[in-house]
């Protein structure tokens, strides 16, 4: 039997349903206060709590048209956000025999056990490698990789701000910056080819927490984001930002420095590990539109809070 409009359960269902349309709704406005910033990076569980609320509509109260519309509203405005990551994008470039392989991890500077991160790296073999969170306990079992990757450099830290690049390929211009404000550290570098080079611009700025937090990451981006600005050559930008794609911060560096996110891979969650439904996008590897992305995808638990994301580029 259908329910009424005055039913208990219909109210907890309209509240459930109001409550995620103005939590939508508010996400897309961060650029006014830090606090609407946040709600704007659950944009996935939006998307699946209103698929739920969609079918119980349909089981409980067929007629409860406000509650239809919002859900309409729910889907079309979350819709928008999702729909360009399985977009693909149709490309009659002709893909050369020169790639190369990165990996990004925020490795938790609680983490331990070098072991699962090794076994990882030894099976996906990337030619480049970019940490966070690096530890000088784990940036001492990186010893054992100097012999495959001789090239890099890195701020070693106990807090969580500690960032470091190594690589197969050598590096030029190796460079590590600081945020004027918290004096964080972010690290460029460039690789050369036969025709190109490439600038990779590692990152992690401090978490949104609060106002004042939300105030340094945000500034963190704009001062990465002056530093990409400058170069001609073509960027890649990995890391973990603090921040998923459809939050103002991560949408005004992207308008600024022309990177993009690659598409066709779905939305790729990567923190926390722990909590499947919690999980958001915040590690990134943004691309300028000249370099052709063969593959980006999520690897595997390695014992942080984090996944890993590789990818495979061709230049």
């Amino acid at each position: 039997m259908a329910t009424t409009a005055s039913d208990p359960k219909s109210l907890l269902l309209t509240g459930a349903i109001s409550t995620t349309l103005v939590a939508t709704m508010m996400g897309k406005f961060g650029e006014y206060f830090w606090l609407l910033d946040l709600f704007s990076h659950f944009t996935m569980q939006y998307f699946c709590l209103n698929f739920i609320f969609f079918i119980i509509v349909l089981v409980l109260n067929k007629k409860h048209y406000l509650q239809l519309l919002m859900i309409l509203l729910i889907f079309s405005f979350n819709l928008a956000n999702l729909l360009p990551f399985y977009q693909v994008k149709n490309s009659a470039r002709t893909v050369s025999s020169k790639d190369i392989k990165i990996v990004s991890l925020n490795i938790n500077s609680q983490n331990k056990d070098w072991k699962p991160l090794s076994n990882y790296l030894k099976e996906y073999n990337p030619d480049i490698i970019i940490l966070t969170e690096l530890t000088p306990a784990f940036g001492a079992d990186l010893g054992v990789l100097k012999n495959i990757y001789p090239f890099g450099k890195a701020v070693m830290d106990d807090g969580n701000f500690g960032i470091g690049i190594i690589s197969k390929i050598p590096l030029d211009k190796t460079e590590i910056h600081r945020q004027s404000s918290s004096q964080i550290p972010f690290i460029t570098t460039e690789i050369k080819t036969n025709s190109t080079t490439l600038n990779i611009v590692a990152i992690h700025p401090f978490p949104p927490l609060g106002s004042e937090g939300t105030l340094l990451r945000n500034d963190y981006l704009d001062q990465v984001s002056q530093f990409i600005q400058k170069s001609d050559s073509p960027t890649i930008l990995c890391g973990d930002f603090n921040a998923t794609p459809w939050s103002y911060p991560f949408k005004k560096m992207m308008a600024e420095t022309k990177l993009t996110l690659p598409l066709g891979s779905g939305v790729i969650a990567t923190w926390p590990t722990s909590l499947p439904f919690l999980r958001i996008p915040i590690d990134h590897c943004l691309t300028s539109p000249t370099l052709h992305i063969l593959n980006y995808s999520r690897g595997p638990n390695v014992g942080s809070d984090h996944f890993p994301f590789q990818m495979r580029i061709d230049f």
